[in-house]
């Protein structure tokens, strides 16, 4: 799991923010929308000073996907930091790319103490929709060849909303050629479409992959997600 979390890496570090009277707890999230591979940014107030706290991801039908018992709110009340999630879940069924996913706070203090789970004062929830990181190829065999269309499906590309996708034509480890495929929509990062040939230019023989990032230069950025081509038998 990738988080900036202690406790071998299940939750964040808890950070402390301004003070808040206590009473009803209360949580929200940074962000309309997050992906696999995201950290999701978490405020929550309203806790017992110093005590424990139950964290946990669920469906929107209360299906806990994942669950933690290391976060400790601070001497104000508050719960705060970032919470890491893989970059494969295995969350999703079928070609499920998003759900409605619920994030929820528990007070194990008040709990413990015989307090309702339900009320107010113990549990606090917020919602925020949960997608896939990926781009999706639909293409004659499944690959890309140079002279046939295909469409492409990116989605959750939560951290570059409003940039561009890139396109990018590698044959080894040499970028080819870059096609820009346009902007990346609210709120989680997606952007659809179909070229008309799979190598938009005239390839030497040889094997490609068609690497898709929002880097106009780097064919290899971090963030590439990557499909293989039918090879070019010869110049075209």
């Amino acid at each position: 799991m990738r988080s900036t979390v202690a406790a071998g890496g299940a939750v964040a570090a808890l950070l402390v923010f301004a003070p808040s009277a206590l009473g009803a707890t209360a949580v929200s999230v940074a962000k309309r929308c997050y992906a696999e591979g995201d950290r999701i940014a978490i405020d929550g107030t309203g806790f017992s000073p110093g005590g424990g706290v139950d964290l946990s991801l669920e469906r929107a039908a209360g299906e806990v996907l994942e669950q933690s018992g290391d976060p400790v709110a601070g001497q104000d009340g508050t719960v705060g930091g970032t919470y890491g999630i893989d970059n494969e879940t295995g969350w999703f069924t079928g070609t499920q790319t998003r759900f409605e996913m619920t994030l929820r706070l528990v007070d194990r203090t008040r709990r413990d103490a015989g307090q309702p789970v339900e009320s107010p004062e113990v549990t606090a929830t917020t919602s925020f929709i949960f997608s896939r990181w990926n781009v999706g190829v639909a293409a004659v065999g499944g690959k890309i060849r140079a002279g046939r269309p295909f469409r492409y499906r990116a989605v959750g590309y939560t951290n570059a909303v409003g940039k561009p996708l890139f396109a990018h034509w590698v044959r080894g480890r040499t970028r080819v050629f870059t096609k820009r495929l346009g902007v990346l929509s609210a709120p989680c990062g997606d952007r659809g479409g179909r070229l008309a040939r799979g190598f938009p230019f005239r390839p030497r023989a040889g094997t490609y992959k068609v690497n898709f990032n929002t880097s106009r230069t780097n064919a290899f950025a971090r963030d590439t997600i990557s499909h293989t081509t039918a090879r070019v038998r010869r110049a075209r």
